[in-house]
């Protein structure tokens, strides 16, 4: 009697270590999906101009920040298509309120590696100034490295309609970051806004504006009323007087590199 209670007691607290086991293991592997690094990168700029720039938008939480997205959509009524070249007026209420939601969210960072001066771009071979464009890329998600142990996803802008140059550039990327990461590219041909690629557009505006900015230094380009008034929002935002490098990093929401080749 005492050995078949004893049998049935080892049974019983060995399903238990079981099935513990596997519920810590499905714990694990949840907050590993939920604390997944995510970044979307956008360019500024021509690749062979001073001042050309590769920007990224890095986060954790990505449900939370397209469901707030998503929220102003509709509390402003905006369903155009986001854009920074555009004109429209009617991305300024959408932006003002995205911008201070990024400024107050912590989990959002941005992340930028700038051009100061292009050296003799054209008498480079065209190998070396594709190793120069691949290498400012790697220089960028240097400032993430550390943070990579998590799965990493990665979202570029389409840069080319047959997706060669792309596939080149994503090859690359899942090189630097490990087999740990998946890399994607669109937005250029979508024709409307998609969840998954509002953060994308978010991050064009964003930067598209900063590089602007300093692009502008002297007053002299010609610069829409839309776009000043977004400037001014995000320089009232970070508490700034421009969006110069260092007093982008001085608030504390970005982090920036600048190179020269």
């Amino acid at each position: 009697m005492g050995e078949h209670l004893d049998r049935r007691h080892l049974i019983g607290t060995t399903t238990a270590v079981i099935a513990t086991l596997a519920s810590n293991h499905m714990a694990e592997a949840l907050q590993g999906a939920r604390q997944s690094l995510h970044c979307v990168v956008v360019e500024n700029n021509t690749l062979n101009n001073d001042g050309y720039s590769v920007s990224m938008l890095a986060f954790r939480d990505l449900d939370k920040h397209l469901s707030k997205l998503s929220d102003i959509r509709k509390k402003i009524s905006y369903r155009r298509h986001l854009k920074f070249s555009s004109t429209d007026r009617r991305k300024i209420p959408y932006a003002e309120m995205a911008i201070a939601y990024f400024v107050a969210t912590p989990d959002l960072k941005g992340h930028i590696v700038r051009v100061d001066k292009f050296t003799n771009w054209h008498g480079h071979t065209a190998a070396a100034r594709r190793e120069i464009y691949f290498g400012i890329y790697r220089r960028l998600f240097d400032s993430i490295q550390h943070q990579t142990r998590s799965e990493t996803s990665v979202h570029l802008w389409q840069r080319s309609p047959n997706g060669i140059r792309d596939q080149q550039l994503i090859d690359v990327i899942k090189e630097k970051l490990g087999p740990r990461s998946s890399v994607s590219a669109g937005g250029r041909q979508l024709e409307g806004d998609t969840d998954d690629i509002e953060l994308l557009r978010f991050a064009s505006l964003l930067f598209g504006t900063i590089a602007r900015d300093l692009e502008d230094k002297g007053g002299h380009k010609r610069v829409s009323t839309t776009k000043l008034k977004i400037r001014n929002t995000l320089r009232a935002a970070l508490r700034v007087p421009n969006l110069s490098h260092e007093l982008l990093v001085s608030s504390g929401k970005f982090g920036v590199v600048t190179v020269s080749y």
